[in-house]
């Protein structure tokens, strides 16, 4: 599902470089302390050269560490991605964080189901000095936040049964990119879980192309072209916090990479 190699830079928060490698789906022959492992997919693959078509999204990624302990928190990913991926959510209702904040999953789904673009899984795992690592898996649902002025808002919903219940909103703002080169400019803020005892380690989202609108016609939410074969993924800075002060762990590592989708151009006739 991977088309092309991830290179990743772990840099601590003290600004020194640290191991940078080439990825592939399998993961990192020289990993850095914490291991981001992507598999990415557009559906179809097969897809204009020149005018935008619908497309779905799919996307996985795992957090692991090099010596396999608990990873630091996820709690900030910049994401810039081609300019020949566009969205667009006029028509589409939209769902505010107040709405979410404090709904489990089939109520948050249930209040803004008309909202909902995405959905998918997500799995975090809970360390305690007194016990063993514990893995829990959330069901995760992307909703429309709305749009104001250039920028769109979308919320990624979770939810945590234990130690304390509690849902988990990730807001993300999604902007052209910066400079003349098109594309979107993608911020997504990561809440603390469980008091810093959460780590995600694990992620899978699909992403639809298409929607009905208010009249009952169907628009696209997600759309794309392919003039050279490919899409290209940059992640700028991806945050991770040692927000539990593991010994030996630097306070923030931020990872570096860029990820290359293939896609098929359709020629016209």
């Amino acid at each position: 599902m991977l088309a092309a190699a991830v290179a990743l830079a772990a840099t601590a928060a003290s600004g020194t470089a640290a191991t940078t490698c080439a990825v592939s789906g399998l993961g990192c022959p020289a990993p850095p302390e914490i291991e981001l492992l992507p598999a990415l997919h557009v559906t179809p693959q097969a897809l204009p050269a020149g005018k935008l078509a619908p497309v779905s999204f799919s996307g996985r990624a795992r957090v692991t560490t090099a010596n396999g302990t608990h990873p630091s928190a996820l709690r900030e990913a910049v994401v810039d991605v081609d300019r020949d991926v566009v969205i667009d959510v006029d028509g589409l209702p939209a769902c505010g964080y107040r709405r979410l904040a404090s709904r489990e999953s089939d109520a948050a789904r249930d209040v803004c189901r008309r909202a909902i673009i995405g959905w998918g899984t997500a799995v975090v795992e809970l360390s305690y000095p007194e016990s063993r690592p514990i893995a829990l898996e959330t069901d995760v649902t992307l909703f429309n936040g709305g749009a104001r002025g250039r920028a769109t808002r979308l919320f990624l919903h979770g939810f945590l049964p234990i130690p304390r219940p509690r849902a988990l909103v990730a807001p993300v703002t999604l902007e052209p990119a910066p400079g003349d080169g098109g594309g979107l400019h993608a911020t997504i803020a990561i809440p603390r879980a469980s008091e810093g005892h959460g780590s995600l380690i694990d992620f899978a989202l699909t992403v639809r192309g298409t929607f009905a609108t208010a009249d009952g016609a169907r628009s696209s939410f997600l759309s794309a072209r392919c003039p050279d074969g490919r899409f290209e993924v940059s992640m700028p800075k991806l945050v991770f916090k040692n927000e539990i002060g593991t010994p030996g762990v630097a306070p923030q590592t931020i990872l570096k990479g860029s990820v290359f989708l293939p896609c098929t151009p359709k020629r016209s006739r």
